[in-house]
């Protein structure tokens, strides 16, 4: 006798959801240090006083002041904590995923991954 399979059509799996989150959190992280030049923030969060680019400089020069370690310590804080850097309410929104993305990556690592 035939077992009858299951069907899981229009479920999502956690390991999608956490590479979801992976590319929301690599995305945002990415982009932050460019934001923040852009709007001249403070960014000595990172312990890099005078990143912020005066309002008389082109983009060029704005960007050029983003070093790579800038972006790399930016994404990580992404995973922990922005400390501030984001609006209050998106910080909350983060949050939340951050939460979502702890409990899915303990039931992975629980339950052997897939």
């Amino acid at each position: 006798m035939a077992k009858k399979q299951i069907s899981r059509k229009g479920q999502v799996n956690d390991v999608s959801i956490l590479a979801g989150l992976v590319f929301v959190f690599f995305l945002l992280g990415g982009l932050l240090p460019f934001i923040l030049t852009g709007f001249s923030s403070q960014t000595n969060v990172y312990g890099l006083e005078g990143l912020a680019a005066g309002t008389g400089q082109s983009l060029d020069s704005q960007v050029s002041q983003v070093s790579a370690s800038n972006v790399i310590i930016s994404i990580a804080t992404m995973f922990f904590w922005t400390f501030g850097l984001l609006p209050f309410w998106l910080d909350i929104i983060f949050e939340v995923f951050r939460i979502m993305f702890y409990v899915l990556l303990y039931r992975q690592i629980r339950s052997g991954g897939g």
